[in-house]
């Protein structure tokens, strides 16, 4: 069995082949034929993330090493899941681009573009100046990233810093959304599955509703703010009280923060954390706002240095593991 895609978009330096294929179960072209494993960069319950470099490009990716032995069936179907919607996200500009799969009985090898440039908070707490048009940049390539992905019906459901990576180190705007490892297509009758990361979970997961898309934008809401405010919208010593403040979005704009933001920043964020979704702005409502229609010589005298000691804050307490906590 095997199936193509589409022919791959990005430049013939980020792909070495002209077309992604899975094949499944041929053992005359396997992974090691074409790729050399490097580096070890992190390890899950199921598989290990290396750097990986293509033996006749010398082109250097990420590989993500699945030991299919250790996954139960439904596992092992939600990795074919993965690969599916990394397919058809192949030609979105700001997505970790998928570049090669292979698939045999005992592993899958999943080939990406390594992104260089670490994760994007980790990047913008070492800036010396942060203003609000840099955070209204960012905010942008995250709405048109949703807007690409919600109109193919995808819902990502683990959008958090984490998964905003930098493609290079030398351009803090060269976003890329990674791990797909929980996102999903969204039928007609909504989502059911209470999954994601906590501090970013929209309120009708935690409730046991149907969810759609709009879930995404809940979380987008978060980021949104802790891009700005440099720390997330909501923080408690509990998982208990965590879900109380979201489920009733209880969030503060704080001054010593949040004195120099436009109004039209808050009030967009404020849009986003909008606990009844169908009342919350959608990806190309939020672009349609007056934040994002600002002139930037507007936004660009608005100094949000005091956000990078939060944002340095937030980075001391985050975890090094980049695995999803089930709600």
């Amino acid at each position: 069995m095997k199936f193509t895609s589409k022919e791959s978009k990005f430049p013939s330096s980020d792909s070495p082949g002209a077309t992604l294929e899975t094949e499944i179960g041929k053992t005359e072209h396997v992974f090691e034929s074409d790729y050399k494993l490097d580096k070890k960069l992190r390890s899950g319950s199921y598989g290990v993330v290396y750097t990986t470099r293509h033996k006749k490009t010398h082109s250097e990716f990420a590989v993500k090493v699945i030991d299919r032995s250790k996954l139960k069936e439904k596992d092992d179907t939600a990795t074919f899941r993965e690969i599916s919607i990394m397919k058809d996200l192949v030609d979105v500009k700001n997505v970790v681009p998928l570049v090669d799969v292979y698939i045999i009985p005992d592993f899958f090898y999943i080939v990406q573009l390594y992104a260089k440039g670490g994760d994007v908070f980790d990047r913008l707490a070492k800036r010396v100046s942060y203003s609000e048009m840099d955070a209204r940049e960012l905010g942008v390539i995250l709405m048109e990233t949703m807007k690409e992905m919600h109109k193919r019906k995808i819902c990502h459901r683990d959008m958090k810093p984490e998964n905003l990576l930098l493609r290079n180190s030398h351009d803090d705007a060269s976003i890329l959304l990674a791990d797909f490892g929980f996102a999903k297509y969204v039928p007609d009758e909504g989502l059911k599955t209470r999954c994601g990361t906590p501090a970013f979970v929209a309120p009708e997961i935690l409730v046991g509703k149907r969810y759609n898309t709009q879930a995404d934008m809940w979380s987008v809401g978060c980021l949104l703010f802790m891009l700005i405010g440099g720390y997330p919208p909501f923080q408690d010593e509990t998982h208990r009280g965590l879900f109380r403040k979201i489920r009733g979005s209880n969030f503060t704009f704080h001054e010593m923060y949040w004195e120099k933001v436009s109004l039209h920043a808050k009030q967009v964020i404020t849009n986003l954390l909008t606990v009844d979704p169908n009342d919350r702005l959608d990806a190309n409502e939020s672009l349609l706002s007056p934040w994002f229609q600002e002139p930037d010589e507007n936004l660009s005298v608005r100094d949000l240095s005091s956000s990078i000691s939060e944002m340095k804050k937030y980075n001391t307490k985050r975890t090094l593991k980049s695995t999803v906590e089930q709600v």
